[in-house]
């Protein structure tokens, strides 16, 4: 934390303290004693060892990251952008980091994670101290630079092959899945993979957020009937993926499997079917990022906005939704698209 965002910080708890009464003041107080028997020690013990760090920077620079675990497309896809502009950089530094909560959105990703990173929870107190003393920046190590918005612009994952990967043991568990369910030695599968409001209500409850501002990303499953059926004509196998969805996905076909209804599904095979599949049918959500990492082909369709998508990827299809004027029901042109601003909103409020 900066000191302009602990200042941030500060001034938003006395606007909640302000606003809340007095059973939020109660519980901030007990929180703030919390802080100051557990927490506080840490950062105090961290301050003689950063100082150290610092005098060791001619002859070996430390840096200072957080592994993102709240949202599994900027987390993994991060982590492997990381690796590979690494190895295409050369960098000699010595990058320890620790997870950015203990809520995970996936619980095997941190297991990934730890076998290519030096993780540990004291880092953070390391991080903080850091940035909160001038002079800590040759420390920071950020994952993907800021103005890319985790996207590769540089073509570096083109580049590169994948550097997060499976055990052997884990491989061995995902194909004996396969089996289990019918696919034989050859065949191939594919993921599909269309967002609803489900998971963000189920599973991100804790963020105690307002999700439906992301209204504008999602698609009905049923739309996309007709692709899984050519795909299972093509000889496919057809995984409907998901982590909580709202709609069944009642295809009457013996290779498209509604797994993210099915008891077959957990954390580790929807990292390892999105890894291994012959490509994804997605609409732009971040389990996809998975496919990303691993070099896997992506269709992505009703995609938006238009501005982030993949286009710069050599294994990507990006196709959008169409966005049409209230007033004329006349579509927009990819100018009006620019000048409105529309190319990039990111609130379904701003669509309406």
């Amino acid at each position: 934390m900066a000191r302009h965002e602990l200042i941030s910080f500060l001034a938003y708890q006395v606007v909640q303290i302000r606003t809340g009464g007095l059973a939020l003041t109660v519980r901030k107080f007990f929180k703030g004693i919390r802080f100051l028997i557990i927490e506080f020690p840490f950062y105090f013990l961290a301050l003689p060892l950063l100082l150290c760090i610092r005098c060791l920077r001619p002859f070996k620079l430390v840096r200072f990251g957080t592994i993102g675990t709240v949202v599994i497309g900027n987390g993994v896809f991060d982590a492997e952008y990381y690796l590979s502009e690494r190895e295409l950089e050369g960098s000699t530094s010595l990058d320890v980091f620790y997870f950015s909560s203990n809520q995970y959105c996936n619980e095997h990703w941190p297991r990934m994670a730890s076998r290519k990173f030096w993780v540990f929870s004291f880092v953070k107190y390391l991080d903080v101290v850091n940035k909160l003393i001038p002079g800590g920046e040759p420390h920071v190590v950020r994952l993907v630079p800021v103005a890319s918005g985790s996207r590769d612009i540089k073509g570096v994952l083109h580049q590169t092959k994948h550097h997060i990967s499976f055990t052997y043991d884990e491989n061995t568990q995902g194909r004996e899945f396969l089996r289990s369910i019918g696919l034989t030695a050859g065949e191939t599968f594919v993921c599909l993979l269309v967002r609803d409001n489900t998971y963000k209500s189920q599973h991100q409850q804790w963020l105690k957020t307002d999700w439906s501002y992301h209204d504008y990303r999602n698609a009905d499953i049923d739309t996309f009937r007709e692709a899984a059926l050519t795909s299972a004509a093509a000889g496919h196998w057809v995984f409907r993926m998901g982590k909580g969805v709202t709609q069944v996905f009642d295809v009457n076909h013996p290779r498209v499997i509604d797994y993210a209804n099915s008891p077959h599904r957990d954390d580790f095979l929807d990292m390892w079917l999105m890894a291994h599949c012959r490509y994804c049918i997605t609409t732009g959500t971040g389990l996809d990022d998975i496919c990303v990492a691993f070099r896997r082909p992506l269709v992505e369709v009703n995609q938006l906005p238009v501005g982030l998508g993949r286009t710069n990827q050599a294994f990507t299809i990006d196709l959008f939704k169409y966005l049409r004027w209230e007033s004329t029901q006349m579509f927009l042109s990819l100018d009006e698209l620019i000048e409105t601003g529309a190319i990039t909103f990111l609130r379904s409020e701003f669509y309406r």
